[in-house]
């Protein structure tokens, strides 16, 4: 029913054939000019073949170099490929001030932006948000990993050991055509070290206040002939930071707003905030990474890793009532109640042989486990006449009483891809893949704990095992205490459910055509169809020309769509139904242009817009799934680098601009913009406002900058600037305006006024800086310092789903300065 010990190991699968493009572990200080293309290498024959011979490579030839980059089956440089893609090299991870994966890609990534929820840290690229990270894949070495039950992206994003990632890459948009449903913000694509990159043993070791976060990391690497071994261990222990600044302005207005557990706060509510970015029930994060590759043709790699801890700011501490004694009420000390785990393994078999100059066959097989726990219950005050095993239960945080989630999803995936090149010029890949995947009780879990939903939603079913569950109360038990009733579940008994998905891809491009003695084009055409049990057969399709004008300038234009099926427990209410679930879509354009202006400086722009299909929950009843609206929107993104042996600098823009938003057949209002809104609150409606998303910035720049001097250091500064977050203030206008006349108009506006003095929705300004002494090749010090000027507070913004009270919804910390020590020792 779901355990992690039910896992069964399969053979015959596939191997990447890789030769990564970047400095050995035993150079501690790779030339700065290794920026862009640190991806998979298949050079062609009489290219370089080496890492030596590539590290010697100029930017500019270095973007000529065929690999297998994020984006398409076949193999193209990264100049070529027709996507918008961001690489963050372990020189990067190294160097620049971070958390974890999340501040990575929010400081080197164009428009990418990070928001917080009570589902966890958000990601957000080219306007498009959630408050689940279900539009964009997260993959390990191409190996999808997303939570498809609830929460999509949910591994690995905010871990604080990331000394066994080689490079992450990065696409900006939609990408189902490759890797499947689901990639429609984008695709972020995590590359692991292998012996190839560490040979010997490194062991690092960092500390960061005031998160009082502690970790050790150990990698090995042993390479022989024909045999690469490569082994990452490592922990951290973080407790998180005390007296969080977290600003709360709840809906009604009568609960209160201010910073939580200050004299600032105006309301009855005086208790703090939980501690920020604690783990999980003070449980460490643990990660282990092994990775085994014979022939230069088979690769097996294993991967366990968890995360989690403190999500959600919006709420302060509060007791939990274990039982009485005396007639009295006694309770637990204040503590959080909102938090999550996540853990996961994924085994998995790869091998890649080519059986002649023009056919190579890529398989793959594996299996994964991934393990969610969500709790989200604020604490409850009962009276003695409660019966003892439900005083038990509100009592213990871990009952399944006191929690929304609490389920593990296994899969077995298996892929097969043929390589076909036809010509010199026409290359085919053709293959398929199946997917299945089991949702049960968490890993070493009672069947009656497994739950899944969300809990107290209108319109959202909580799927739990039976009538016997503890998240059901007894009939005659009111009020709820955090319990169900059978109307608000469904039960799928305590083994959970099974669902398969198979696909078909492929992708036909002509190279180097040209016609007289014009440029040459690149036309990639592209198709991928998936078929799950309770959905229809999703199409994802891309044609994308790629026009070289000269060496040094490239001209792409796309077009494709992506698809985004349900969640599990969105596709199984389908089929409960009897009914076929409704896809996510988002259809695009795009236009690229990238210059390689000398040999050390480079532009790149992009333009996009986008037709989206939103769906979600509609709130009914009958818990069904449907479109909640249509959007569009429209933007363009601005990139200049400059790269040497010693300096690299870089310089982005995005700008982002909805064009409409048109809410679904009897939709009240969303998170995706005010624009288009109709709830009606204390009597008032509160109806469309404003043209902007409600949860992006419409502006969003980016600068960084890494400078070798005196031979042994290196100076590292980033700075990012969110502005013209218009859709957000909108919200302030919508509720002003409904409540004229009310009775509580004056304190309305009195709360809002507090929000446009302090600025908040305006500009977010935030930098970094470092300061790196490698000695020789063995030991390297780093000493860091994150948001060094504390401008505007350094808000971390929480994800609005909008209101349906007369009074706005603000939350969001002040993320405090940190200061941080690594040390990395190699053998």
């Amino acid at each position: 029913g779901g355990s992690f010990a039910r896992l069964i190991i399969k053979t015959c699968g596939g191997l990447w054939l890789a030769a990564l493009a970047c400095g050995s572990a035993q150079d501690a200080r790779p030339p700065l000019n290794l920026v862009a293309a640190q991806t998979q290498i298949r050079a062609p024959s009489g290219g370089p073949t080496s890492v030596e011979e590539l590290r010697k490579l100029p930017l500019e030839q270095l973007m000529n170099v065929p690999v297998q980059a994020s984006g398409t089956l076949t193999p193209m440089t990264m100049r070529e490929a027709p996507v918008s893609m961001t690489v963050i090299t372990a020189e990067d991870i190294r160097l620049t001030p971070h958390r974890n994966l999340l501040d990575l890609i929010e400081v080197y990534v164009p428009g990418a932006m990070v928001m917080t929820h009570s589902d966890g840290m958000k990601l957000g690229m080219r306007g498009i948000i959630s408050d689940r990270n279900v539009k964009f894949l997260l993959l390990v070495n191409g190996r999808n990993i997303n939570q498809s039950g609830h929460s999509g992206a949910a591994a690995e994003l905010t871990n604080w050991v990331l000394d066994d990632i080689e490079r992450v890459e990065i696409i900006r948009g939609p990408g189902s055509v490759t890797y499947g449903p689901g990639a429609i913000a984008g695709v972020v694509n995590i590359i692991t070290k292998t012996a190839r990159q560490v040979q010997g043993t490194e062991v690092s070791v960092k500390y960061t206040d005031p998160y009082d976060s502690k970790s050790m990391a150990v990698n090995y690497g042993l390479r022989k002939e024909n045999v690469e071994f490569f082994m990452h261990l490592s922990v951290a222990a973080t407790d998180g930071v005390e007296d969080t600044r977290a600003f709360s302005l709840q809906s009604p207005l009568s609960s209160g707003y201010g910073f939580l557990g200050t004299r600032d706060f105006i309301g009855v509510n005086a208790l703090p905030p939980p501690d920020y970015m604690r783990d999980f029930d003070h449980e460490p994060q643990y990660k282990a990474h092994f990775d085994l590759r014979l022939f230069e043709e088979w690769r097996l790699w294993a991967r366990v890793t968890t995360s989690g801890g403190n999500v959600d700011y919006r709420n302060s501490e509060a007791p939990y009532q274990t039982g009485f004694a005396g007639g009295v009420a006694q309770f637990t000390g204040a503590q959080s109640f909102a938090m999550i785990q996540t853990r996961d393994a994924t085994v998995q078999l790869e091998n890649n042989h080519e059986f002649t100059d023009f056919f190579r066959l890529e398989t793959a097989v594996g299996v994964s486990s991934q393990d969610y726990e969500r709790r989200n219950f604020r604490p409850l005050t009962y009276g003695p006449a409660t019966a003892p095993f439900i005083q038990d239960q509100l009592g213990d945080p871990g009952s399944v009483r006191n929690v929304v989630q609490n389920f593990s999803e296994d899969q077995f995936f298996s892929r097969l891809l043929a390589h076909f090149d036809l010509t010199e010029k026409i290359k085919f890949v053709v293959g398929g893949e199946h997917l299945m995947t089991h949702y049960g009780p968490g890993w070493f879990e009672d069947g009656n704990d497994f739950r899944m939903g969300e809990s107290g939603a209108p319109g959202i079913p909580n799927i739990i095992s039976d009538l016997g569950s503890p998240a059901v109360n007894p009939v005659a038990m009111v009020p709820s205490l955090n319990g169900l009733t059978p109307a608000q579940a469904i039960f799928v008994d305590s083994d959970g459910w099974t669902a398969n998905t198979v696909s078909g891809l492929a992708e036909l491009s002509f190279h180097d055509l040209q016609w007289g003695a014009g440029p040459s084009f690149d036309v990639i055409t592209a198709v991928r169809v998936d078929k799950h049990r309770d959905s229809g057969n999703l199409m994802a399709p891309r044609f994308a020309v790629v026009a070289k004008l000269d060496p040094r300038n490239t001209l792409k234009f796309s077009l494709q769509e992506s698809v985004r099926m349900g969640t599990g427990e969105q596709l199984l209410v389908s089929h409960l139904n009897h009914e076929v679930n409704t896809p996510e879509t988002i259809k695009g354009a795009e236009l690229a242009y990238d210059s390689q202006l000398t040999d050390h400086l480079r532009f790149g722009a992009a333009t996009y817009y986008y037709e989206m299909q939103v769906v979600g929950w509609t709130g009914s009843p009958d818990f069904h799934t449907a479109a909640l609206g249509d959007l569009k929107h429209c933007g363009v993104e601005g990139e200049l680098t400059y790269a040497d042996d010693h300096l690299r600098v870089g310089l982005n823009h995005a700008f982002v601009k909805m064009l409409d938003w048109k809410l679904g057949e009897g939709v009240a209002g969303t998170g995706v913009s005010f624009s288009d809104y109709r709830r009606v609150a204390g009597g008032r409606v509160l109806d469309g406002t404003g043209n902007d998303l409600a949860n992006y910035a419409n502006n969003i720049t980016k600068f960084y900058l890494n400078y070798r001097f005196l031979k042994n250091f290196t100076f590292h500064t980033d700075a990012r600037v969110f502005w013209g977050m218009q859709g957000s203030e909108d919200q302030f206008k919508m509720v002003q305006r409904a409540a004229v006349g009310h009775p509580d108009q004056a304190a309305i506006n009195a709360a809002i006024n507090r929000m446009e003095d302090d600025n908040v929705f305006g500009i977010d300004f935030r930098t970094n800086v470092s300061l790196t002494y490698d000695w020789r090749e063995w030991l390297s010090v780093t000493l860091f310092v994150q948001n060094l000027i504390n401008v505007t507070g350094n808000r971390r913004y929480d994800y609005d789903t909008g209101t349906s009270a007369l009074a706005p919804r603000v939350f969001y910390v002040e993320e405090p300065r940190t200061v941080g020590l690594m040390a990395k020792v190699r053998f």
